[in-house]
């Protein structure tokens, strides 16, 4: 399995000695089958809390389509992170949809992938963070 590593240049709530890194992984997996590799190999799929993390996840993509850590809870799109705590009351929303989106199309769209949607079973490459 062809695996790549990147350095995100942004560090987020993270401290200034700990940036986030990012390997994007070559093998297609569905969604849950991608979360579980990332918890098991690094910390979980990639999470992003701004416009510009979505540019700098997308510039070594180049035209793939990747998985990332967002998926449809109950109630509202949440982050995929096993440490709840990670995120303060309100932070775990994501707010930076695409005009018209999210539309749950077919009432078969919970999970994201970096430029498009599509149902969690697609088998597609995806981001882990570390």
């Amino acid at each position: 399995m062809q695996e790549s590593l990147y350095k995100a240049s942004w560090l987020g709530s993270l401290p200034y000695c700990f940036p986030r890194q990012y390997h994007l992984v070559e093998k297609s997996m569905t969604w849950t089958e991608a979360q579980s590799y990332c918890r098991q190999h690094y910390t979980d799929l990639a999470t992003v809390s701004s416009e510009e993390d979505v540019a700098k996840l997308n510039d070594p993509l180049g035209s793939h389509r990747s998985w990332i850590g967002l998926y449809d809870d109950i109630n509202s799109w949440r982050w995929s992170l096993q440490n709840k705590s990670y995120y303060g009351e309100g932070e775990a929303e994501f707010r930076m949809w695409s005009s018209g989106q999210p539309d749950n199309y077919g009432s078969n769209e919970h999970c994201v992938v970096m430029s498009t949607s599509g149902t969690c079973q697609r088998k597609k490459k995806y981001i882990s963070r570390q």
